[in-house]
């Protein structure tokens, strides 16, 4: 008597495990996106062709014959069940430090979304912001400019407005200016700030604050990571090397070697650790803070 397979499993395993097996290889099915009409009817999206400001869908008909009905793109009141995943690798990307990846990502998201940008459930916006950091990451002022000055105008959220705010802080401090690249910054640091972008604001803050010798400010601002993100292990080596140099702008020299030491001890191995070396190789109270190196942009964070 011969058997199927998954009755020699269900033999071989016994009913829990293979249970368990069949649970675990279940095909994951996702909603599928549809647009929801003024009348209350649903479209499947993947049923529809967006052309000439018409939603499309060909009906087969008898032999060759075929037919088609359109609806306006303006009787979509909403989009349902939109997929994430285009959106979640754009925004892994960029986080990880792959901007042109991110890019690409985003800016499918962004065409396939074109006809729909104020529908609400279109990640139409969101994409285009994910463009616009970016690009701002790969310092394509030019057209980040453009980009943000059309996002301008668009019903943002309060996040995806203040990361507009933090590229335009970007482009102005880039550009050679830095008081309103300030300014901005300051309305994204504290505690009303998106806690996605407070901590690296907080570091360019301080970065723009050192290299105007306002020693006090910049020092404050590095403190801040630490003592309240200091959970985010990756930006802790370029404020330890932000505070020594504030310190030493300060004349601090106790204190500039407490985060010298501080820094090659606990991240040796990272780039501003070799940095600090060559930088403080033969520490002095006069040398002025300015006169170091860029630092290294923040992980995650457009420069």
């Amino acid at each position: 008597m011969s058997h199927s397979a998954p009755d020699l499993l269900w033999r071989r395993l016994g009913p829990r495990r293979a249970r368990w097996l069949v649970v675990l290889f279940l095909p994951l099915s996702l909603p599928a996106e549809r647009y929801r009409l003024r009348d209350g009817r649903m479209l499947e999206a993947e049923s529809t062709v967006v052309r000439e400001g018409m939603i499309r869908i060909v009906t087969p008909g008898e032999g060759a014959a075929t037919g088609e009905v359109a609806y306006p793109i303006s009787m979509v009141t909403q989009i349902e069940d939109t997929d994430p995943a285009p959106l979640l690798q754009a925004r892994r990307s960029l986080e990880a430090g792959r901007a042109a990846e991110s890019k690409v990502d985003a800016e499918r998201v962004v065409h396939r979304f074109a006809a729909f940008p104020r529908t609400p459930g279109s990640p139409w916006l969101e994409a285009q912001v994910l463009v616009l950091r970016a690009l701002t990451a790969l310092r394509r002022d030019p057209e980040a400019q453009a980009l943000s000055a059309l996002l301008q105008r668009e019903p943002a959220t309060p996040l995806q407005r203040s990361w507009m705010t933090w590229c335009g802080a970007m482009l102005d401090a880039r550009q050679g200016r830095p008081t309103a690249a300030r300014a901005a910054l300051e309305t994204l640091v504290g505690a009303e700030a998106p806690p996605e972008l407070e901590p690296v604001a907080t570091l360019e803050l301080a970065d723009l604050c050192l290299a105007a010798e306002a020693w006090e400010q910049a020092l404050e601002g590095y403190l801040r990571i630490p003592a309240f993100h200091g959970t985010r292990a990756e930006l802790l080596p370029r404020a330890l090397l932000g505070s020594a140099r504030a310190y030493r702008g300060l004349k601090d020299v106790a204190r500039v070697e407490r985060a010298l030491f501080q820094l090659n001890d606990d991240h040796g191995a990272t780039p501003e650790a070799a940095l600090a070396r060559r930088e403080f190789a033969a520490l002095t109270t006069t040398a002025p803070a300015t006169s170091a190196p860029p630092l290294p942009p923040a992980a995650g964070a457009s420069p």
